[in-house]
This record gives structure tokens, sequence and C-alpha cells, in this order.
């Protein structure tokens, strides 16, 4: 589902802006961005890393686990649950992993994107909490 991929990828830029990924500027990640996303509802975390160099592939050293090194294509995401491959995708196209469920085959994409928006209220719950106070009563 091409609008849920599109979806996916700017869930994934909103948590690098929200996280200080993003310089302020307006200029861009430089490199690649790597984070890990809770899954509440899994055994293992989604691992992301996000090539935002959209001019070459990288290679990433120890991610998703020690002595890995995979290959990032240019302005490509790179999903992982925990160190199982789980989806590729770019702001127009790609492919996350389907499951076999009582229901039949689904799509782990909302399940991914819902723990995304979790994650990025997590944190600006935290930003928000780091925030120093005026003191007094507000007007």
């Amino acid at each position: 589902m091409p609008e849920q991929v599109a979806e996916l990828f700017v869930r994934l830029a909103e948590l690098a802006a929200a996280a200080g990924a993003a310089p302020e500027d307006g200029s861009g990640i430089d490199g690649v961005w790597t984070t890990t996303v809770p899954a509440p509802n899994r055994e293992s975390d989604w691992n992301v890393a996000m090539n935002c160099d959209t001019g070459a592939e990288h290679t990433i050293e120890d991610f998703p686990a020690q002595g890995d090194t995979p290959s990032l294509r240019a302005g490509s995401v790179t999903v992982w649950l925990g160190t199982v491959p789980a989806g590729v995708c770019t702001p127009f196209s790609g492919t996350v992993v389907v499951q076999e469920t009582l229901d039949g085959p689904t799509s782990i994409e909302d399940e991914l994107i819902a723990d995304i928006e979790q994650q990025i209220e997590a944190v600006d719950a935290d930003r928000e909490e780091a925030l120093p106070t005026t003191g007094g009563e507000p007007p």
C-alpha cells in the first residue's frame, strides 16, 4: 500500500526531527540516522536506519546488532524487528513484511506507524519536562 509506505517514511522523519536529529536551520540530517522504537506488542523492538543522503549509499557498522554492517540505499529507510529485516522504504515506494495471522496475511505497517507515533509523543513529553520553568504563576 503506497500511502502507508509514504506515511511510514513521513512518521520516521517526524521522529528524527522530534529526537533532535534534524538541524534547526533546516539543512537536513547529514548521513545516516539510527534509532530504536519500542514495540510493546512484540518480543523485540523496531530498529530503524534512515539514509538521509539522497546521493549515496552508506554502510553502517554494528546496527541493528554488534557485527552487522548493512548497506543502506540512498534516501531510504531500513527497518528491522529486533535483528530480523522487516522492510525498506523511500518516500515513494517500499515493502514492509507481511505476517500470517488467524485472519490471514496482514501488513505490520499500521502497527509500526502506531509505535512510531507513540515514540514521537514520548520524545515530545520528555522534551517538555526538560524545559526550564520560569517560576511563578501563569498570568
